[in-house]
């Protein structure tokens, strides 16, 4: 029953939410649908102008993410897709990631904040990592994938040779999210900057990546703002060009 009424009030919020941006602008609906109308007619018929697709803050869901999808599978022209801050969950990671098995022309991808892509979205995408040969740029940042996505996504890293930046920040990763992409950085030789910001990362996950770094030859920028570690420390461990 508890679960029942935690999801009519979801509901109820979700009406409240799309009735009030409908009395602030009742445009806005229409235009969003003609935006998009537009964008997804010019990725289907493989449009060599559109190269780059935005679709941040567009209030785009699982549904509209499948029809993308879908288009996807014929497109040889987008190198980027923005899908920042919209209502994404798994189910439409999963859609992408299955699209990115094949297309080996995407360069970069942002599923930056959206609604609730956790573990299964990440694993979904690593193992897409495991046969795509064109991703260079993969943001997943304000998501809540937790250390079981980062390590399904560092193991994936031990065999894909293409991508070079992954943005993590604010996941929910701890020392053995850490610890797993330590582990993959002493072998990986393609990773050149690595955005773990605001995570609960302890001094003992800290510690195990600088150990990688040891044998790490390709790691540029290493972000770990926001992290509760003590100063001396961190003078112990910088290296000239990372973002501590």
């Amino acid at each position: 029953m508890i679960c029942r009424n935690k999801n009519i009030n979801l509901f109820l919020r979700k009406i409240m939410e799309f009735m009030n941006e409908l009395l602030e602008d009742p445009d806005s609906i229409l235009r969003l649908l003609d935006e998009w109308k537009v964008a997804l007619s010019k990725v289907k018929a493989n449009d060599e102008s559109l190269t780059e697709l935005n679709l941040e803050f567009e209030k785009i869901g699982d549904e509209k993410v499948k029809e993308l999808a879908e288009a996807l599978k014929t497109n040889t022209t987008l190198t980027e897709i923005n899908l920042a801050c919209n209502r994404i969950t798994d189910k439409g990671v999963k859609e992408i990631a299955e699209v990115l098995k094949a297309n080996q022309v995407i360069q970069d991808l942002n599923f930056i904040e959206n609604d609730d892509v956790t573990e299964v979205g990440a694993k979904a995408l690593a193992e897409a990592l495991k046969a795509n040969e064109s991703l260079t740029d993969l943001a997943l940042s304000s998501n809540k994938i937790k250390d079981e996505g980062v390590k399904e996504i560092a193991e994936a890293l031990k065999t894909n040779e293409t991508l070079k930046n992954l943005f993590l920040n604010s996941n929910g990763i701890t020392g053995k999210g850490a610890e797993a992409l330590a582990d993959t950085l002493k072998t990986n030789k393609n990773i050149s900057l690595l955005h773990l910001a605001y995570n609960n990362i302890t001094d003992e996950g800290i510690k195990s990546i600088a150990e990688a770094l040891k044998a790490n030859k390709s790691l540029i920028e290493l972000n770990l703002s926001g992290l509760d570690i003590i100063p001396t420390f961190i003078f112990t461990y910088t290296i000239i060009g990372f973002k501590i």
